[in-house]
């Protein structure tokens, strides 16, 4: 209960909470984690959660998951755990295709497919102002406009 229910004065300490507690700090998980992460996911395993996949070759097609079409125009590369949409030219890794299907963030789509694929995330603890730089620069690089060209990247790594 405190002194206000009673009309008693409390004096404000709030600005001394972060010096008697210390710094907070926030988990994240490691890079070391994440990555055993994406090497244990299977890519056509993910995807055909979400749309029909045929093997053509390497590489799986389908139709897309992101728009509405007739004929297949996306294709999976389960290797490199790649997607493209010649249709949309939606594409990315792993990850992001978690991240735009779920509706989730990055490190959402992370714990998302180590629960599914059962791999135990690794966490490190990073303080507030790290997070908040972090957060910020990921804001920053959400804001970038894509580059036409990272299409047409993928599909010359793609085809090479």
């Amino acid at each position: 209960i405190c002194g206000h229910c009673y009309g008693v004065a409390v004096p404000d300490d709030r600005s001394l909470r972060p010096r008697l507690r210390g710094p907070a700090v926030v988990p994240r998980f490691t890079e070391d984690s994440k990555q055993r992460v994406v090497a244990a996911a299977d890519m056509v395993d993910v995807v055909s959660g979400r749309t029909q996949l045929r093997k053509v070759g390497s590489r799986y097609t389908g139709r897309c998951p992101f728009h509405e079409e007739r004929t297949p125009s996306f294709s999976v590369n389960a290797v490199d755990k790649l997607y493209y949409c010649f249709g949309c030219r939606a594409g990315c890794d792993l990850i992001k295709f978690v991240r735009e299907t779920e509706q989730l963030d990055f490190a959402g789509a992370v714990e998302w497919l180590a629960e599914r694929f059962r791999v135990q995330l690794e966490y490190e603890e990073m303080s507030p102002q790290l997070e908040a730089s972090r957060k910020r620069r990921d804001r920053l690089h959400a804001a970038r406009p894509v580059r036409p060209a990272a299409g047409a990247a993928w599909r010359r790594r793609r085809y090479a």
